[in-house]
C-alpha cells in the first residue's frame, strides 16, 4: 500500500487533482433485437439505422440481430449516459416495433443455422468482418457469439500524465511511460478481475434454449431455465466468452514489447482443431485463418490495452506505433434493472477502480500469476456467492469476502481523491454500494427472486424499457446528428465498396503483413 499512498498524497493538491476531472470513458452496449412477443429478429440490420460497417454508433457484433451501441469518448459521467440514452431512443423508434433484449444472457434461440451472422457489404473490410464472425461460428458455434455485454474504456487526459511522471520520478520518454503506466493499471486489473463479475455478473441464468446441444453442467429451474446457483455470469463462463485454447498460451502484460510479441505468436500459430476446420472451400472462406487467434479482437480477456485504429490498420500495429491510448474493461454483464444496462454509480466505481489500479505498485506477472488470476475469475463466475469460498493468492487461499472487504477499503481511499476534484462524496459512496454486496451476497445483481421464467421476466423489462425510451425526446442536437448520420453512413458504405482494388485474398495478405513476428 506504500505507493499508493505516496501517490495519493502526491495527487491531491488542488491543481493536480482537478487534472482527474477530464478523465475520459466511453461505453460499448451489445443488445439484442427481438420481436415484440420476445423471439429474436430474424430481418436484416434495419437500413433506417444506417451502415453497421460505418456508423460511429450504431453497428452490429456477431449476428445481424445483435446491435452494438458506441458512446463517443465523453468527460461527464452525464454526457455518456444521455450519449447512451438518445442512441436506444433513437432506435427504438426505428425499430418498427422490435425491442432491445434487457439482459446479457439471449431470447429463446432457435437451432444454430437459423442465427443470422451479420453481414456488411461487398468491400474487402465488410467481407473480412464477415469471414471473422463465420470463423468464430466454426470454432465456439453461434450462441456463445449471441451473448452480449458492456465493454468499458478509460483513458487518463494528456495534462495528467507529465504530472504523474514526476509523482513516479520518472525521467524517460513520456510516451513510453504513459504506456508502461497503462500496462501497470492492466496487470492489476488482472489481478482483482474477480472483483467485477462479483460486483456486475448479472447473468446466472439462462432460457431453456440456450444450451443447445452443448455438454453442460447447469441445473434446471422451474420454469424451464437453466442457472448455475452460486454462479455470478455464465456470460463469461464455460458456455459463454471462455476459450480454454487462448488460456493455455499466456499473454504477457509486463510491457508493450511481451504483449505484442506473445498476441503476435497467437496471431501465427495454427491450431489443430482450428486446421481440421479449413480456412477456405473454394472461393468462400470459413475462417480468416486457422491460428489460435483470427484477429486480435478475438482475444477473451477481461481488460485489454487499446489504442485507436487507422482504417486498415491492425490493433497491434497501431500499439507498436503509438503506445496504449485507453484501457478496455470488457467482462461486464447488462444489468437488467437498468434501462442502460449500467448507471452514474457503476461508471464512477469503475473509473475509482481503475484509477486505484493505476495508483498502486503493479510487479509484473509470472505463468504462476497468471493461472492464479484464471483460477479465481472463474471462480467467481461459477460460484461467486458461494459462501466460504476461498481464492487463491500468493500465500494461500484466502476468504473472498475477507479479500474483498480489504480491496474495497483501499478502492475507498482513491475514491476521496476524485471525490475531492469533483465535489461531493459521489464516487465514495459509489464503492459503499459495492462494499455492501460483500458483505451481502443477497444484494449482488446476480440475485433474483424466482418466480416463473426468466424469460418472460426478461421480456417484460425488455418492454417496460422500449416503452421508457420511446417516450422520451431525447437531446435535440444529439438526435438530429443520428438522424443524419444515417444516410451518410450508407453513402459511405458504397463509397468503401467503390475504392477496393486489391482482390481479397490480396487484401488478407496485406493486412496480416503489419503483425508478422520479427526474424529468428
Amino acid at each position: 500500500m506504500a505507493q499508493l499512498q505516496n501517490h495519493l498524497a502526491a495527487l491531491s493538491g488542488a491543481r493536480r487533482r482537478r487534472l482527474l476531472c477530464d478523465i475520459r470513458r466511453g461505453i460499448e452496449k451489445e443488445g439484442l433485437r427481438v420481436t415484440p412477443g420476445g423471439s429474436l429478429a430474424m430481418n436484416p440490420h434495419p437500413p433506417a439505422l444506417g451502415s453497421a460497417l460505418t456508423h460511429p454508433y450504431l453497428t452490429t457484433d456477431y449476428s445481424e440481430a445483435l446491435l452494438e451501441l458506441i458512446s463517443p469518448t465523453c468527460r461527464e459521467v452525464e454526457e455518456v449516459l444521455g450519449w447512451l440514452a438518445d442512441l436506444h431512443r433513437f432506435l427504438l423508434r426505428k425499430l418498427d416495433g422490435e425491442l432491445l433484449w434487457g439482459g446479457s444472457m439471449p431470447c429463446a434461440l432457435g437451432p444454430d443455422d437459423s442465427i443470422p451472422v451479420a453481414r456488411y457489404g461487398t468491400s474487402n473490410l465488410a467481407r473480412m468482418k464477415t469471414t471473422y464472425r463465420l470463423g468464430l461460428q466454426h470454432r465456439y458455434g453461434p450462441r456463445m457469439q449471441m451473448v452480449a455485454g458492456l465493454h468499458y474504456n478509460f483513458s487518463l487526459p494528456e495534462a495528467f500524465w507529465p504530472v504523474y511522471q514526476s509523482v513516479a520520478g520518472d525521467r524517460g520518454p513520456l510516451r513510453d511511460f504513459i504506456t508502461a503506466s497503462y500496462f501497470s493499471l492492466v496487470r492489476n486489473c488482472h489481478r482483482h478481475s474477480w472483483l467485477l463479475p462479483y460486483l456486475f455478473g448479472a447473468s446466472p441464468v439462462a432460457d431453456a434454449s440456450f444450451p443447445g446441444r452443448r455438454r453442460h453442467d447447469l441445473q434446471p429451474l422451474p420454469g424451464g431455465d437453466w442457472c448455475r446457483p452460486w454462479g455470478t455470469t455464465l456470460r463469461m463462463g464455460e458456455l459463454g466468452y471462455r476459450s480454454r485454447v487462448q488460456e493455455a498460451v499466456m499473454v504477457s502484460c509486463n510491457s508493450l514489447d511481451d504483449y505484442i510479441l506473445s498476441l503476435a505468436r497467437s496471431l501465427h500459430r495454427p491450431h489443430p482443431d482450428y486446421q481440421r476446420i479449413g480456412v477456405r472451400e473454394g472461393d468462400d472462406y470459413r475462417q480468416l485463418s486457422d491460428s489460435i487467434l483470427q484477429i486480435e479482437n478475438e482475444f477473451y480477456s477481461p481488460v485489454r490495452p487499446k489504442r485507436t485504429t487507422r482504417r486498415g490498420q491492425t490493433p497491434l500495429a497501431a500499439l507498436r506505433e503509438g503506445g496504449v491510448e485507453y484501457v478496455e474493461v470488457r467482462c461486464l454483464d447488462l444489468n437488467p434493472e437498468r434501462p442502460l444496462g449500467l448507471d452514474a454509480e457503476a461508471i464512477r466505481f469503475l473509473d475509482t477502480f481503475l484509477l486505484h489500479c493505476l495508483l498502486e505498485e503493479s510487479p509484473p506477472m509470472d505463468e504462476a500469476c497468471y493461472r492464479r488470476n484464471l483460477a479465481n475469475f472463474h471462480a467467481v463466475t461459477a460460484r461467486g456467492r458461494q459462501p466460504g469460498l476461498e481464492l487463491e493468492t500468493d500465500s494461500g487461499r484466502r476468504p473472498l469476502a475477507e479479500w474483498g472487504a480489504e480491496l474495497l477499503g483501499g478502492i475507498r481511499q482513491t475514491a476521496r481523491l476524485l471525490d475531492a476534484a469533483w465535489g461531493g462524496e459521489a464516487h465514495e459512496a459509489a464503492v459503499q454500494a459495492q462494499a455492501l454486496l460483500i458483505a451481502e451476497p443477497q444484494r449482488c445483481p446476480s440475485v433474483r427472486e424466482q418466480g416463473g421464467s426468466w424469460t418472460d421476466w426478461m421480456l417484460e423489462r425488455s418492454r417496460a424499457f422500449a416503452e421508457q425510451f420511446r417516450s422520451e425526446p431525447g437531446e435535440p442536437v444529439r438526435m438530429e446528428q443520428l438522424e443524419r448520420l444515417a444516410p451518410l453512413s450508407l453513402r459511405r458504405q458504397q463509397e468503401l465498396e467503390a475504392e477496393d482494388t486489391l482482390d481479397f485474398p490480396a487484401y488478407l495478405e496485406s493486412y496480416y503483413q503489419q503483425n508478422r513476428l520479427p526474424e529468428a
